[in-house]
């Protein structure tokens, strides 16, 4: 009895091994498969196809890239602007300090808007200067008015959205490294054509981001003062407004209105020709009508 147990038990583990050895070679092809690259149906891919696949899960890598990028830290970039309005003593006086001080400073006049009107004389002046002078322009400019009617400093950071612009940009060449890698494997007109575009697409969109870049930088370096200063009743009443300078100015208004209507009149000449002949006849009408009737 104990003879047949033990050759029993040999028989299972013996068995048992073979299953797994069964299971094993089994399994194994599939893993090789996977590895070697063979489908479903058991033919390995080509070299063509394998490039293809290859190109497209680079591309498809590069498209996901640019929400991958580590963003840096932003940094305080800050953009100053400022507009001041104020009365000052002497015009002439006060033009003269104010564009002579800008260089000074580092800056310069982007505009200028001179008006003389109604006995006021008013100058507008927009001032780009350095970043780090703005505020001493500010102080210094601000010394020749007697009040202001208005003092307003703007100061915005965009520190954050030069960083993200900057993030973008850097992935987007990424992309267009890749792009040109892949174009250089392509053989295919069609893929050839299709790449490039897609070259040209990014390279726009880098071009946009770092046109936004500069705009930026240049804002942030040079700041924008607008200053307005004005004389009031800067020119003498007697010499602006008096009863003779009136009536010669209604004068030429009434004369100037008196060719207008002779104008007016010579385009409509047709018309009015036809309306006087309408009045002659018909009072020629009634004319004949009461001889008659008195006959």
């Amino acid at each position: 009895m104990r003879v047949k147990f033990w050759i029993v038990l040999f028989l299972l583990m013996f068995v048992s091994c073979k299953k797994s050895e069964f299971a094993a070679d089994m399994y194994a092809p599939a893993e090789a498969t996977m590895t070697d690259g063979v489908v479903g149906g058991g033919e390995a891919l080509t070299k063509e196809e394998k490039r293809a696949v290859s190109s497209e899960h680079e591309a498809t890598q590069d498209v996901s890239s640019v929400g991958q990028q580590a963003v840096p830290s932003p940094v305080r970039m800050l953009i100053k602007t400022g507009r001041l309005a104020f009365p000052v003593k002497s015009f002439s006086t006060a033009k003269k300090e104010i564009i002579a001080v800008i260089p000074k400073f580092g800056g310069y006049i982007s505009s200028e808007n001179e008006d003389h009107s109604y006995g006021q004389m008013r100058c507008i002046i927009e001032i780009r200067v350095p970043s780090i002078h703005f505020d001493s322009l500010v102080e210094t400019v601000s010394r020749s008015a007697t009040s202001f009617d208005e003092r307003t400093i703007f100061v915005q950071d965009v520190g954050e959205e030069f960083a993200d612009v900057t993030a973008r940009m850097k992935a987007k060449k990424e992309v267009e490294l890749r792009y040109i890698a892949i174009l250089a494997r392509a053989k295919k007109i069609s893929e050839i054509l299709e790449i490039e575009q897609k070259i040209g697409e990014v390279r726009s969109e880098i071009e946009s981001m770092q046109g936004r870049l500069n705009y930026l930088q240049s804002q942030v370096s040079f700041s924008t003062l607008t200053v307005t200063f004005y004389e009031p009743h800067s020119v003498p009443l007697a010499q602006r407004e008096n009863f003779f300078s009136r009536i010669l100015a209604s004068v030429i208004n009434g004369w100037n209105g008196l060719l207008n209507l002779t104008v007016s009149l010579a385009e409509i000449w047709p018309f009015i020709l036809f309306l006087l002949g309408m009045i002659i006849l018909t009072r020629r009408g009634i004319r004949k009508r009461k001889m008659k009737k008195g006959a």
